[in-house]
């Protein structure tokens, strides 16, 4: 039996060829947007700190090419000089000409109609006398007919995009390549897989130990947290808290945002509230599956982005959120975005702390560093796999912490709510009392864990 090997590859959006292409297309978009009739031939390249942006253009509408440029190059991911490149720092040169007559000639009119052989009705059919071609072909072997290697090279790419954007990667860059080789037989159906190549930038610090265990090792360690609080009575005293935060009807429907292993998912199903729990990791919430499977309970599990729900507007009574707050960079997106999912008098419920503090402020980083040690000490191990309390090294994010700077929390996330249509702001600085082990109270007493609470407007 003859059989053959096909490869196909895909790049992510801060490949430089990808790149390029991209600021080409935000060049051609908005000169198209503001004048249809536009005739663009604009090419881009890039090397380390620089863009050129090159062609001929004729159009009547005016765009800044620098801060699409600009632009483009910030929603790729490029924001920092460590990284290779830098949106706001980078050169950006435009070599930008009027398109050529002898070029123009041909596509202002075409050759039938000089020589008046077709109407202008005739020739409008026909296109442009410049054109370039393309061809291809269509598959069955994929939903979106596209040949099977190329489209889980592409899957891939998205993917490797997906989790350094949303943060379950931090570590990430923007550039990356896949490669998938596929098995055909000889009738030239797909097989088997032969090779995958997932190659990509990132934290030059960042060990491949530490790439190998991260989110899977961490989705394991808030799973091992969760199963122990379940087996304590903290449970029913969050339930209580919860509940008597929340609007009078019964039952709730209630979003758990960021809902990891399912604690609040699970807990308040059991209460008989309608739930849905959605959260950007995979292992998270194959965790909260495994949990709501064992206790009984079918609240309704998605993986989505804070800050573009799949819901209508008014849809939950209560949105409830512990200790996701502080990985989110665009508070006013994703709390704008909470609130519209939110009913009229609908509560939003946000538990967190000022977990960033410890790399801000030297004082409450000098007694975080003094607990763990004590800590290790009087508990032997905290929340990692292999016995060592990580506090202080690898669950901080400084990175993402720069969105907060020096600031106080809740205070500073009532100034993001009070932009947004909700009322009744009000915060319980410390609500660790009741609902706190004696070993996390000693851990992270430099950084208690408060409560916010705030009541969408109704409707006139």
């Amino acid at each position: 039996m003859e059989r053959h090997l096909f490869t196909s590859e895909s790049v992510t959006e801060g490949h430089p060829d990808k790149m390029c292409d991209q600021i080409s297309d935000a060049i051609l978009d908005a000169l198209m947007e503001q004048d249809p009739m536009s005739r663009v031939a604009c090419e881009t390249c890039t090397t380390t700190g620089l863009v050129m942006v090159m062609g001929e253009i004729t159009t009547n509408a005016y765009v800044d090419i620098q801060k699409i440029v600009r632009d483009t190059v910030r929603e790729i991911g490029y924001t920092r000089g460590k990284y290779g490149f830098d949106a706001d720092t980078c050169g950006v040169i435009t070599a930008i000409d009027e398109q050529s007559a002898d070029i123009a000639l041909g596509v202002d009119k075409a050759l039938e109609a000089k020589e008046n052989k077709m109407s202008e009705e005739e020739i409008a059919a026909i296109g442009a006398g410049d054109q370039g071609m393309m061809f291809g072909y269509a598959s069955d072997e994929t939903p979106e007919l596209m040949p099977y290697p190329i489209s889980l090279a592409h899957k891939l790419a998205r993917k490797l995009t997906e989790v350094r954007k949303d943060g379950t990667l931090k570590y990430l860059r923007p550039d990356g390549k896949t490669q998938v080789t596929v098995e055909y037989d000889e009738n030239g159906t797909p097989k088997r897989l032969d090779a995958v190549v997932l190659s990509t930038q990132h934290d030059p610090d960042v060990t491949q130990e530490q790439i190998n265990k991260d989110w899977t090792v961490r989705s394991d360690n808030y799973n091992n947290y969760v199963e122990e609080e379940f087996a304590t009575d903290r449970p029913k005293k969050w339930l209580e808290l919860i509940e008597s935060q929340a609007p009078d009807s019964r039952p709730l429907r209630i979003l758990d945002a960021g809902c990891g292993p399912g604690f609040f998912s699970v807990l308040l199903s059991k209460a008989g509230h309608q739930v849905t729990g959605i959260d950007g990791s995979e292992g998270m919430l194959e965790h909260a599956r495994k949990n709501a499977e064992h206790y009984r309970v079918s609240p309704e599990l998605l993986k989505g982005d804070f800050g573009a729900l799949p819901f209508p507007d008014d849809t939950f009574d209560l949105v409830v959120s512990r200790n996701v707050t502080h990985i989110i960079r665009e508070h006013l997106k994703v709390y704008g975005e909470w609130l519209r999912v939110l009913k009229p008098g609908g509560v939003l419920l946000i538990f967190d702390a000022n977990w960033h503090l410890p790399y801000q402020l030297g004082p409450v980083r000098d007694e975080a560093i003094r607990r763990e040690r004590e800590g290790l000490e009087k508990y032997v191990r905290g929340y990692t796999h292999d016995g060592s309390y990580e506090y202080i090294d690898s669950e901080l994010e400084p990175e993402n912490y720069r969105v907060f700077g020096n600031a106080q929390r809740p205070d500073f996330d009532m100034g993001v709510l009070r932009q947004l249509p909700c009322t009744d702001i009000s915060f319980v600085r410390d609500v660790t009392k009741e609902l706190w082990s004696e070993r996390e109270k000693f851990f992270y007493a430099a950084t208690p864990l408060y409560m916010l609470r705030a009541v969408k407007k109704r409707t006139k």
